[in-house]
């Protein structure tokens, strides 16, 4: 009836509105409510709600083409209306966006991310329980890392020093500890801070153009102490498979390639390992050149003069950024020096603020960002392949 309504309303008004489907939007919306309830009711499974809601817009697809090859049928034999009044469906709303939600399922079950995150007994009820209540029930794993247990993270408990001075000695038990205990249930490795926000979903889709047996890794990319760099420890970095597997096994083995003891920058003495056991420094950019791992808070990239001329960032940076929208990236994945307060806002305005009639456009999958050198050729050749 809704469809019917504003097919009537569209006509009184002069306006051409083809609705090319036999399933009514009031019927889906209902569809798609009373299987999250059932869904909730009974408790299902990740991997069996991500198959309902595949299959719901599956059979949604399916049966818009069928009503769309009908209509196509129907109107070869009746000659079109001339017209120069805009034609459109509320149907191509609908069906980019479960094309959008499929592919969303779909990089959920093979990008799959597993994200600790560095804490410290009095951040746990401060910080660390806002990212477990935010960003982190969207990892595919989220983990704790700590000096101490607290069951109500829960935290995985570090035989380390805490300290500013001792965070290298504590990633390299972290990392350890992943390798040691998940390493093939997943894909890609993620570190951040109890202070950093990440967008799993973007991140997810930037790492859907590489394969995890290539050893790289992504973050803000820094241009000192290595010929590649290294990434900031506070916008957080991601490790593939390979990456993880050479830091164990060929780096923490070997006091040639990476510091034995447990003092030092972390994320200066990750750098220097990455690179002497052969891990590629990757660019995280989108294809317009655009930030998305940022360790800053969003007001320092976007407002001009917020990082001053003479801050050490701009010394530090390792491509060219600009300031002001267009900074960051449509994908953007993390911010640093979130506050509690600062993750519960970003997670309103990202996950239930929603403008009236937007549809996002970012291609699916995405493009390959400006910086080559930093991508392995085998992805390259894969996406020549499939765009050419």
């Amino acid at each position: 009836m809704v469809c019917k309504n504003i097919v009537r309303v569209a006509k009184k008004t002069g306006l051409q509105f083809k609705y090319r489907t036999r399933t009514p939007l009031w019927y889906l919306l209902l569809s798609v409510t009373l299987g999250v309830m059932v869904a909730l009711l009974t408790f299902l499974t990740l991997d069996n709600l991500i198959a309902a809601q595949s299959q719901l817009s599956s059979s949604f697809l399916r049966g818009r083409k069928a009503a769309h090859s009908e209509n196509e049928a129907n109107e070869a034999t009746v000659a079109p209306e001339k017209t120069d009044s805009p034609k459109f469906s509320e149907d191509d709303v609908i069906e980019q966006h479960l094309l959008k939600m499929e592919a969303q399922l779909r990089l959920l079950q093979q990008v799959k991310v597993l994200v600790w995150v560095m804490t410290q007994p009095d951040n746990h009820q401060k910080k660390a329980i806002h990212v477990k209540e935010t960003w982190g029930k969207r990892a595919n794993k989220l983990l704790f890392m700590s000096t101490t247990e607290d069951p109500s993270l829960p935290t995985v408990k570090l035989n380390t020093t805490e300290g500013r001075n001792f965070l290298w000695g504590k990633t390299k038990e972290a990392y350890k500890y992943v390798y040691q205990h998940y390493l093939n249930d997943y894909d890609w490795f993620m570190k951040a801070d109890d202070d950093t926000f990440v967008i799993m979903e973007n991140l997810r889709y930037m790492l859907s153009l590489y394969n995890p047996q290539d050893p790289i890794y992504f973050g803000s990319r820094f241009k000192k102490f290595t010929p590649q760099g290294y990434m900031s420890g506070g916008a957080g970095y991601v490790l593939s498979k390979a990456a993880l597997i050479k830091f164990v096994e060929e780096g923490l083995t070997d006091p040639k390639k990476c510091k034995t003891n447990s003092n030092g920058a972390e994320d200066v003495e990750m750098g220097k390992c990455m690179m002497n056991v052969g891990v590629l420094a990757g660019d995280s950019r989108d294809d317009l050149g655009r930030g998305r791992f940022f360790p800053f808070v969003p007001v320092h990239h976007l407002i001009p003069k917020k990082i001053g001329e003479k801050h050490w960032y701009w010394d530090y940076i390792y491509y060219h950024m600009k300031v002001g929208p267009e900074c960051c990236s449509d994908t953007a994945i993390t911010f640093h020096y979130i506050s509690p307060e600062k993750m519960w806002e970003l997670e309103y305005l990202l996950y239930h603020l929603r403008p009236f009639g937007v549809v996002t456009k970012e291609p699916f999958p995405p493009r390959l960002p400006p910086d080559l050198q930093s991508v392995p050729k085998e992805v390259i050749a894969r996406f020549s392949n499939k765009t050419s």
